[in-house]
């Protein structure tokens, strides 16, 4: 483990994982938002260990029951609802399961979360990306293509039925992602082998909430030029619609033009370059069931460049 630096390209190793390590395979370490939990695997099994808090040792780890005979399943964390769950893939599919840490068990039925975007090709490797309430909102993933192409993905939401985004696609290796704000990290295998590359981006997600409750949007940018904020504009539409270029800003509107509307805008106020847009949804019986497509504008006003997020979706329940 260490800490890496996205703006400096810098990364300072520790030895936080040292009790983490064994004469097996060690390998797919990630930790859960509160870098309390770690969970990894080896050849036998997916494991578990806790600290008391960031920046200090883990304890020792301990086997998680309820995998089966399922390996290399690329394990990660995330809360939902209150609870954690654990995030994996079968190779066919990801998967969320209830997990409980303290006693290193997995509890209930898993489900599905997200499915493969390409034909036959494999999803694994999820990243929770957490959302303004607190709760797991989408998953940064890779795509095993053929045994020598994997691709790097982004699923707006936890609906298996939604497609996930290809963000990049290449011929060869690309896997195990991470999530800094903007900057969307991941691994690359090619010469000199395996380092770390990372995307800079915007992106976007929504929530789903009850009539009457309050919606929590969250917007991520990148921002070389803080002090000053970047400033993100967020606009809906009652449906999504294949990409349009649009000359001078980047990435593409996903909205339906004939719909379109402004929420309101925000500010990312520090490098983290994460902001949260939260509104309440009137107690209208009417707007139950209802999806708004979402996308944001995120705008650096000193070098004056407009990007387009990612598109999320609103649910209401």
């Amino acid at each position: 483990m260490g800490t890496f630096n996205p703006f400096t390209n810098s990364f300072s190793a520790n030895d936080e994982a040292k009790h983490l390590n064994s004469t097996r395979d060690d390998l797919h370490l990630t930790i859960d938002p509160t870098g309390l939990w770690a969970i990894f695997e080896r050849n036998d099994g997916v494991y578990v260990a806790s600290r008391a808090k960031t920046a200090t040792k883990f304890a020792a780890p301990r086997k998680v029951s309820g995998f089966g005979t399922l390996r290399d399943v690329h394990p990660s964390l995330g809360p939902v609802s209150g609870k954690m769950r654990c995030f994996y893939t079968d190779k066919t599919k990801i998967l969320m399961q209830e997990i409980d840490l303290a006693n290193a068990k997995l509890l209930g039925a898993a489900v599905i979360v997200s499915k493969a975007l390409q034909t036959n090709a494999k999803p694994f490797a999820p990243t929770p990306v957490v959302g303004a309430d607190g709760d797991v909102e989408g998953l940064w993933l890779s795509e095993e293509v053929t045994a020598k192409d994997s691709d790097m993905l982004w699923a707006a939401d936890l609906d298996p039925n939604t497609p996930p985004a290809m963000v990049i696609q290449r011929k060869d290796w690309t896997n195990n992602g991470g999530v800094a704000g903007g900057f969307l990290s991941f691994a690359h295998d090619i010469l000199p082998r395996w380092h770390i590359m990372h995307s800079e981006s915007a992106w976007m997600l929504g929530d789903v909430e009850k009539i009457g409750g309050t919606a929590d949007l969250t917007i991520a940018g990148v921002n070389f030029s803080m002090p000053t904020p970047l400033v993100s504009a967020i606009f809906f539409s009652l449906a999504l619609k294949p990409g349009i270029k649009i000359a001078g800003i980047g990435g593409k509107l996903g909205l339906d033009l004939a719909t379109l509307g402004v929420l309101g805008t925000v500010t990312h106020k520090d490098l983290w370059g994460v902001t949260n847009f939260s509104f309440r949804i009137p107690n209208v019986t009417g707007l139950k069931g209802l999806k708004l497509a979402l996308q944001s504008l995120v705008i650096n006003t000193v070098k004056s460049s407009l990007t387009f997020s990612s598109t999320a979706t609103l649910s209401i329940k």
